[in-house]
């Protein structure tokens, strides 16, 4: 599906805001795309799409010019003129970028120009706190008129050098038919998403068109084998030729000028451009044309006849080759890349041994191109075993297409480099879908990987460009990261960055998506092409699970959480009205409106089917049984109704716009109705005869306004008809014709409901669809909640978390699966009270953990996950179909060393601040508390007992101390936690301390700063606080301050007749001077525990 509608010009620049153009926007769609008010218009510095060199220029690695350029195709001249970019020296292997600031001037130095647009893209994030995306571009009018420098330089360093964009499949879903204008604004965000390669396919039909004449063919024969453009693609990957041809050479001569166009634009981007190369496809025919070749022909695909594949070994094979890179460069200059595959999707290699067909292929591009780099998709068995035999290693990439998927790099690729690839769309299908949490976990680990050295790249391949701006937009950040990414906190960030707004509806409409279309990962993982179709898309039948073999079978998440996302996102703009103009968020409701409703129109077919399998009986006549059916297939209609209506706010969304769009390239109305037979066959029967839709019939199952109102709902009104009927009469169903009702679909031209200019406003339109739909609560009411974890957390250190489960439900709940879900690098170290697996009606049963977090983890704010799934007790409507009930909490903690620098920072007001962890615990809720990092704490009643208040004054080592409450955090551990001792006036010889340790011992040394800025280090440490015995010259010259009798283990009072000490120590300090702080030591895990401080007046 193409990202922005043809014939006409795009009808806002990419940058602006959709209201700020509202006036042409009215003028050129004659819909209601775009709400009534605007404000004062602000327009890039660049708005001409033409490039700025010719396609054959070449252009050097960095071009601080051409990053500028770009740059002031996205922002107005005042901010533009304010960033500023310089060479950097190269580092063999890497690339790189810095921002810094001098002289009110965002720097940004950096060894390439995709590097340099990196950076700035990274400004931009980071520091600016606004997206670039395919679908969201700055608001230009909040921009600030001074840009702020970084307040330090920023620096990135990668070995991901090849960051690659586009399937083939790519130019036949998503751009067949666009235009200049499109196509700048795509490789603007392109650009400065750091993505330096993209695969070129448009005009490349020319250089079959022309490689063909040259060896005899006729005019009208070489036409005739080239396919239509939507169906380009699967020609030149050698799976079929010719689809509707001949195309027609004006049509040819239109697409080589625009594609002349497009290199340019890569170039002037810093983007190489990667062309196909020449693998050995030639007509079936070609041996008539070419006595010398041997052709091995390569069978069918899908139906269809493969294109032959010409001999390397033959003797027409290095003249074939080279006359195809001569015409090739003729028409479009070199380039660096290319790629191309040899025996895709079951191709035969006949009696050519591989190796030896790879290396004549390797060897016929070199001696085209010196130098240039091999680019290679690994997939369904390709490339074939022994393939890297005989080839130059150093000049090849294997594009590992699905590594957050199907990952096949872990074989090794024979030692080649390889890249890691991410289709977060198939076949142009418009769900809300991707594999988030899978690739920021798998990415990392493939890098740190025995195959990590050879991972040099990353490779963007969707199949369509229309959805999921966030699976491009997060691959592309991690490329430039090497530590670990709390993908929940990204991800609410990366809404608040897309829309510029911060509200706590936004967060929550992404936190909602990040646990259920974006969650999926480990055990979650989701088989198949991609996130699972619509029942509205699928061909009717009660044994239907979907529109497509290929599509995931079943609903992964609750759709109870991505409604409520959806509804947060509605009412964003009731709290910020600006978001109402947003082309970004207008069209992030369009998108998870339709994916709502597509999650219901599982939930509705199961009724209608619950319903059409119920036995007339007695009880059950068939005139109710007829009223029941007929109100829940219309309940049916109406949400695909609802869909349509939504998808037709936007022309983005609609099959008009995509008709008019390929209409608009013909020279005849004879050829403008064969090029919206290539678009509607795309979206629906893929193939021209019923052998060929056989498999891929609905393989593109889009979500597009005009299409659901005509096949989409000729089929199941067709289908819930012929229900009706059989109830009626008690006959069968009778078998319906529906690739015929989809090819009489195909081949018609009539527009009468597919409309080509938008109707309704988005926002308004979803406000009323909220309203209308009731939610699917699959949870039953059934909550989960975090009761106990700190505020606060140390890097490094444990803490405890404590999760209650309660099921408000009447009926049993098994299979439970509570689990935290942490930022990468932490880890549950200990699982104290073990998770419950299944609860009672009524009850509440709670899992405690102890958290580590890592050492790395970036300062700031970070997020734990609650989340339980389960199965209820009524599973008659396949839960797994409609959605597996799910429930979940987050919690944010602050993360940081609690380290504070003198002079810099400040430490905390008090050492009830710097509690983090809790080592007392009542006996009525003994799993409060873990002092000993495995669940265990002191008792407060056997401390009261011994005469220790907890939550009280204590009088101890000659002064008294206060004590923090059980069960909730009392102690700091021993991670070098600064603070205030508020005992101002106060001076004495001897600060003291109320501690122990879960280890034998432990000690560190203790900071102690005065008043007048002075410091003073002292050792302070504690013996085991659980004794067999007290001994008689405790470690460290501690002091027994009480001596309780028992100890509290996750399940209540354990262990009578122990001794459970609370130790106290002291070490010396100046008396002549105040003490105002102290920092904590740094012990082993932090296993040394302080409860409390005080100083010792001097006597």
């Amino acid at each position: 599906m193409p990202h922005w509608p043809r014939p006409l010009r795009r009808p806002f620049r990419p940058l602006a805001l959709a209201a700020a153009l509202l006036a042409t926007v009215a003028l050129v769609q004659g819909g209601t795309e775009a709400p009534a008010a605007a404000r004062p218009q602000a327009r890039p510095c660049i708005t001409d799409p033409k490039p700025s060199i010719r396609p054959d220029e070449t252009v050097g690695a960095m071009s601080p010019g051409l990053a500028d350029r770009v740059i002031r195709r996205l922002l107005p001249c005042r901010q533009a003129s304010q960033i500023v970019f310089a060479k950097a020296g190269a580092s063999p292997g890497r690339d790189g970028f810095t921002v810094s600031g001098s002289h009110a001037k965002v720097r940004i130095s950096a060894d390439t120009t995709s590097a340099a647009l990196a950076g700035a893209d990274w400004y931009l994030k980071y520091v600016l706190k606004v997206q670039v995306s395919r679908h969201a571009r700055p608001d230009l009018s909040r921009l600030p008129a001074r840009l702020p420098v970084p307040r330090r330089p920023i620096s990135r360093s990668t070995q991901i050098v090849n960051r690659y964009m586009y399937n083939f499949t790519s130019a036949g879903y998503s751009m067949p038919y666009w235009n200049l204008d499109q196509w700048a604004d795509e490789l603007d965000y392109v650009a400065v998403a750091g993505y330096d390669q993209a695969l070129e396919l448009i005009g490349q039909d020319y250089v079959w068109y022309r490689f063909l004449l040259r060896f005899g063919y006729t005019d009208e024969q070489a036409r005739s084998w080239i396919s239509q453009p939507a169906h380009q693609p699967w020609q030149w990957m050698s799976n079929m030729s010719g689809f509707k041809g001949p195309i027609a050479k004006d049509l040819l001569d239109k697409r080589l000028a625009l594609g002349r166009q497009v290199v340019a634009l890569m170039r002037e981007r810093g983007i190489t451009p990667v062309f196909p190369g020449f693998a050995g496809t030639v007509p079936a025919d070609f041996d008539r044309h070419v006595p010398q070749a041997r052709l091995v022909q390569q069978g069918g695909w899908e139906g269809f006849e493969r294109p032959a594949w010409l001999d390397p070994t033959s003797e027409a094979w290095g003249t074939a080759a080279r006359t195809w890179y001569d015409v090739q460069t003729e028409l479009f200059g070199p380039t660096s890349h290319y790629a191309m595959d040899l025996f895709h999707e079951g191709g035969k290699n006949g009696d050519v041994p591989v190796r030896t067909a790879y290396r004549l292929v390797q060897e016929a591009l070199e001696s085209a191109h010196p130098g240039a780099i091999w680019m290679l998709q690994g997939w369904t068995g390709t490339p074939k075993a022994g393939f890297s035999a005989d080839l130059d290693t150093s000049k090849v990439l294997v594009l590992d297409l699905n590594s957050d998927g199907d990952a096949k790099y872990s074989a090794g690729y024979e030692g080649v480099q390889w890249a890691f690839g991410s289709i977060n769309n198939w076949g142009g299908r418009g769900y809300v879908f991707g594999r988030l949490l899978s690739m920021a976990t798998s990415m990392p680990a493939a890098l740190a990987s025995d195959q990590g050295r050879r991972m040099t790249g990353i490779a963007s391949v969707m199949e369509d460009t229309q959805a999921n701006d966030a699976d491009a937009d997060l691959l592309a950040d991690l490329a430039w990261r090497t530590e670990p990414v709390d993908l929940r906190s990204w991800l609410s960030d990366y809404g608040v960055r897309r829309y510029q707004s911060d509200t706590p509806d936004v967060r929550a409409a992404w936190e909602g998506l990040a646990h259920s279309a974006y969650s999926l990962a480990g055990e979650r993982f989701y088989p198949g092409h991609g996130g699972p179709d619509a029942m509205f898309e699928a061909r009717p039948s009660w044994s239907s699970t979907g529109a497509i073999t290929y599509r995931p079978k079943k609903l992964y998440w609750d759709p109870g959480i991505l409604d409520a996302a959806w509804r947060h996102l509605v009412s964003a703009s009731d709290r910020d009205p600006r978001l109402r103009s947003d082309d970004a968020y207008r069209k992030d409701l369009v998108d998870v409106g339709a994916q709502l409703l597509s999650d219901r129109s599982r939930y509705d077919f199961t009724q209608a089917k619950a319903i059409a399998a119920k036995p007339v009986s007695d009880s059950y006549p068939a005139d109710r049984k007829l009223a029941d059916f007929g109100a829940a297939a219309q309940t049916f209609l109406d949400h695909l109704r609802l869909a349509d209506e939504l998808l037709g706010t936007r022309r983005d969304s609609m099959l008009g716009t995509l008709i008019a769009e390929a209409r608009s390239w013909a020279g005849s109305p004879a050829e403008a109705d064969v090029l919206e037979y290539d678009i509607r066959s795309i979206v629906s029967t893929w193939g021209d005869t019923a052998q060929r839709a056989a498999d891929l019939h609905d393989y593109s199952a889009r979500h597009l306004n005009g299409l659901y109102s005509t096949l989409y709902t000729q089929r199941w009104t067709t289908f819930f008809d012929a229900v009706k009927n059989a109830i009626r009469t008690g006959a069968d169903l009778p078998d319906i014709d529906f690739y015929g009702m989809e090819a009489a679909w195909t081949t018609s031209t009539d527009k009468a409901h597919i409309p080509t200019a938008p109707s309704g406003d988005t926002v308004e339109v979803s406000g009323r669809i909220a309203k209308a739909i009731t939610p699917v609560d699959l949870t039953h009411g059934q909550r989960i909640s975090i009761s106990k974890i700190p505020a606060k957390v140390t890097q490094g250190a444990p803490f405890k978390v404590a999760v209650s489960i309660t099921n408000t439900g009447t009926e049993r709940l098994s299979s439970l699966a509570p689990q935290l879900e942490l930022p990468d690098g932490w880890a549950v170290v200990n699982a104290g009270v073990a998770s419950p697996t299944a609860i009672d009606a009524g009850a509440t049963a709670t899992a405690t953990y102890t958290v580590m977090p890592g050492r790395h983890t970036p300062i700031g704010t970070a997020t734990v996950t609650a989340r339980m799934q389960w199965v209820p007790g009524d599973t008659a409507t396949n839960p797994t179909f409609v959605g597996t009930p799910t429930a979940y909490t987050s919690a944010h903690v602050r993360v940081g060393p609690w380290v504070k620098t003198p002079g810099v920072d400040t430490p905390f007001a008090s050492i009830a601040d710097a509690f983090s962890a809790v080592a007392f615990s009542d006996d009525t809720n003994p799993s409060a508390g873990d002092m000993d990092l495995k669940g265990n704490s002191y008792s407060a009643q056997a401390l009261a007992a011994a005469g220790f208040t907890v939550g009280g004054k204590v009088s101890a080592l000659d002064t008294t101390f206060d004590v923090g409450r059980a069960g909730s955090p009392d102690a700091v551990p021993a991670d070098g936690s600064w603070f205030n001792v508020n005992e101002e006036g106060r001076k004495g010889a001897k600060l003291a301390f109320l501690g122990a340790t879960a280890s034998p011992s432990a000690s560190g040394t203790v900071t102690v700063t005065y008043t007048d800025g002075t410091t003073a280090t002292g050792t302070l440490g504690f013996p085991n606080w659980a004794q067999a015995s007290i001994p008689d010259n405790p470690a460290f010259g501690a002091k027994v301050v009480v001596d309780s009798r028992y100890r509290n283990v996750p399940t209540g009072p354990a262990n009578q007749g122990f001794h459970y000490v609370v130790w106290g120590n002291t070490i010396d300090i100046d008396p002549a001077r105040t003490v105002a702080s102290v920092r904590m030591p740094v012990t082993a895990n932090g296993e040394l525990r302080v409860f409390a401080v005080a100083v010792v007046p001097v006597s």
